[in-house]
């Protein structure tokens, strides 16, 4: 369990994606993950996140329909891949920062194995 209120959403479709980004961010905000629009949806609409981190693509949706949703104060971050530099220059505009899935998940594995290596000392 977290010790701070953050609240961050994470939408990934990948599972291995949406573990390795929930494990890594659960150390330090109150993280909810789910693979789909949908479930998502629900999330914001009955307790809108502090961070949306959401894959672009969602099927018949997209990560911009999400941040459209849950407004300011909300800060986004959208990966995707293939990048596509119209959606990107979309969500930037809409103050996202974008990142591709493999460099959210490095960072991610990074933040697990510094915690593990702390936990050591």
């Amino acid at each position: 369990m977290a010790t701070t209120s953050t609240r961050v959403l994470v939408v990934e479709p990948n599972v291995r994606r949406r573990l390795t980004l929930q494990r890594a961010l659960s150390a330090i905000a109150d993280v909810t993950a789910c693979g789909d629009f949908q479930t998502a949806r629900r999330h914001i609409l009955a307790t809108p996140p502090d961070i949306l981190i959401t894959n672009l693509r969602l099927q018949a949706y997209n990560g911009l329909h999400l941040m459209a949703l849950t407004g300011a104060p909300t800060r986004a971050i959208i990966s995707m891949d293939p990048p596509d530099p119209v959606l990107a220059r979309t969500a930037r505009a809409a103050g996202a920062l974008v990142e591709t899935p493999q460099r959210l998940a490095a960072t991610a594995v990074s933040r697990i194995l510094a915690s593990q290596s702390n936990l050591k000392s």
